[in-house]
């Protein structure tokens, strides 16, 4: 029988020599981070790069930073934790390695110098002879390296690790550096296409905050097809808009089967729902009508750990059959059709709005709204054509960045396969 090679699926033509097994403490240089006191922080100096500083692909800028005096950077003790351009980054401990933005194990690539020194619970690995850090990078964030990490994590989900010992030992294949450097290259261009998508995202998302603050606030307002102004805003109480109820309070028993129910995490996050939910739940027939959405209501969240996540609102956007709604949301359902249908996904979401569903808000364990403080929040609003307006814009906008968001999918999941399939 032929001796299968050690050569990847996809390769550049010019090359076709096997592959070189080997583990990875052998093809680089590490150095664990040191455990800097927290006595020795201070506000200006050096900075420290800590497990909490990395996201899934970069080191943060953005968090909360510790610095040390550059004097104690400088000390032979500590400038050999100094992390240069080029040095990889690899977590030790953190969250279960599926958990990507967080997990342990993250392998995270330092595209400047100065960025800082490297803290405990931290391993930075340097370029060694014959070794491209880029390749090498590339290789430990492929699917073998995560199934690797999940099988030698220790701990539970709020606090997993590795050994330094199990991380080492992974195995790898290595080629000639001449092919590294080709295949680092290429996919450092597509790196380049998924930043520059992910920042035409954000500033999409920047620019519709904006905005709709703006449209809120009557900062911008639109004029009729003839070039008309709109008449001016109304001021209603939500009372008088509409009513609010308090979902239906299930007990354990009562999950697993019978209709869908709407829970907190179906609408976290989202301005609207449309899918299939996670839960089912039993419920007396008796109570089914009065708990039941239907398209057009708002669902709000009643209750939330966050001070932030209270009052979020989501659009019930299909006529759902038989669905009701969690005990920990309140539902908002209008009288008399004062709002069209997508004008109440961005009204309700509005800074302006948020602000006055959180000046009702009481705190205790938890941050919490009522429907006896929601039934007096005051709702200044333009008629119907000045609405559709406002929706049309904004849905324009959410196109645009939805439109984007499906060109980051594919452009991770090509990478993705680029992984699996240039690598042995």
């Amino acid at each position: 029988m032929k001796k299968q090679k050690n050569v990847p699926e996809l390769r550049f033509p010019e090359f076709s020599k096997d592959w070189t097994y080997t583990v990875l403490r052998k093809v680089t240089k590490y150095i664990k981070g040191f455990a800097f006191r927290s006595e020795d922080y201070i506000e200006e100096g050096s900075r420290i790069i800590r497990v909490s500083d990395l996201d899934e692909q970069h080191i943060n800028q953005k968090n909360q930073k510790v610095y040390i005096s550059k004097n104690l950077a400088e000390s032979d003790k500590i400038i050999r934790y100094k992390i240069y351009k080029g040095n990889i980054i690899i977590t030790t401990v953190g969250s279960k390695p599926e958990l990507r933005a967080s997990a342990v194990g993250r392998g995270i690539y330092v595209v400047n110098d100065n960025e800082g020194f490297l803290n405990q619970n931290l391993l930075k690995f340097e370029n060694i002879e014959g070794i491209n850090n880029r390749f090498l990078f590339n290789y430990i964030n492929n699917p073998r390296y995560i199934s690797y990490i999940i099988s030698i994590q220790r701990g539970n989900a709020n606090q997993s690790n590795i050994t330094v010992e199990d991380l080492l030992n992974y195995p790898i294949h290595v080629t000639t550096l001449e092919e590294q450097e080709k295949i680092a290259n290429f996919l450092n261009e597509v790196d380049k296409k998924l930043t520059q998508l992910r920042r035409k995202k954000e500033l999409l998302e920047t620019y519709k905050r904006g905005l709709t603050q703006k449209l809120f606030s009557q900062q911008i307002r639109f004029q009729q097809d003839d070039g008309t102004a709109f008449p001016d805003w109304q001021e209603k109480s939500l009372g008088e808009l509409g009513e609010f109820k308090n979902g239906f309070n299930a007990d354990k028993q009562s999950f697993g089967s019978g209709i869908e129910f709407v829970n907190l995490m179906d609408i976290f996050g989202k301005n609207e729902i449309t899918k299939t939910f996670l839960e089912r739940v039993q419920i007396p027939q008796k109570q089914l009508e009065q708990y039941k959405i239907k398209k057009g209501d708002v669902l709000f969240v009643r209750s939330s750990v966050k001070r932030s996540g209270v009052g979020q609102s989501c659009l019930v956007n299909d006529d759902f059959e038989d669905t009701v709604y969690s005990g920990f949301i309140i539902r908002f359902r209008e009288k008399y059709n004062d709002l069209i249908h997508f004008y109440k996904k961005y009204c309700f979401s509005s800074l302006e709005f948020r602000e006055n569903i959180l000046s009702v808000a009481t705190s205790s364990a938890n941050t919490n709204i009522n429907q006896e403080s929601l039934v007096n929040i005051l709702l200044c609003y333009p008629c119907k054509e000045e609405q559709q307006k406002i929706a049309d814009c904004l849905t324009a906008l959410d196109k645009k960045i939805e439109a984007v968001a499906q060109q980051i999918d594919h452009t991770e999941q090509f990478k993705k396969g680029l992984l699996q399939k240039m690598f042995v």
